[in-house]
């Protein structure tokens, strides 16, 4: 595994997330996102990244290409697409959300940004939604929150604590 993977998973460890993105089989920006760096229509993204119900439609604004053939800044993209299934992708080996190409350029592609799911707005009104949540999500959060605040929850348990020996000793 090259060293952007091991990063991107790492980074969802410490997050206390699911390494890979949860929705990538339903979400749309996945499928323009492929459908974009294999020169399909947009209108047959969802048959080609062969998305599965229940769709998550894009949030915001999706995918997009500008430019032409000797030219052009893609951006809005899925991140995993070009990390983990780079032989569908312009671009591989990293989480690729925005970049460029100019045949007249030293060199001639260039990364403008990356990103991870988490960032991504399908993913976080996925997250949001009440009906989406399970008692292994919840627990997640729980666990994060806790990684996060240990040092106030420990310190407000010991106060706690405290106070009851006190009143107990009254």
């Amino acid at each position: 595994m090259d060293t952007s993977k091991k990063e991107y998973i790492e980074q969802s460890r410490e997050l206390g997330i699911d390494s890979r993105c949860p929705i990538i089989e339903h979400c749309q920006r996945r499928a323009d996102t492929l459908a974009l760096f294999n020169n399909v229509d947009l209108n047959k993204a969802k048959e080609f990244a062969d998305l599965k119900e229940p769709i998550i439609d894009t949030v915001g604004q999706g995918a997009s290409l500008i430019g032409g053939g000797s030219n052009f800044i893609v951006s809005n993209l899925c991140p995993e697409v070009s990390l983990f299934e780079s032989e569908l992708s312009y671009y591989s080996n990293e989480p690729v959300t925005k970049a460029q190409y100019d045949k007249y350029m030293n060199p001639q592609s260039e990364v403008l940004e990356t990103g991870h799911y988490y960032q991504c707005a399908e993913y976080c009104k996925y997250e949001r939604s009440p009906s989406q949540r399970d008692e292994s999500t919840v627990r997640k959060i729980v666990i994060s929150y806790l990684k996060t605040h240990y040092q106030w929850v420990t310190a407000t348990l010991i106060s706690v604590g405290c106070l009851v020996v006190a009143i107990i000793a009254l």
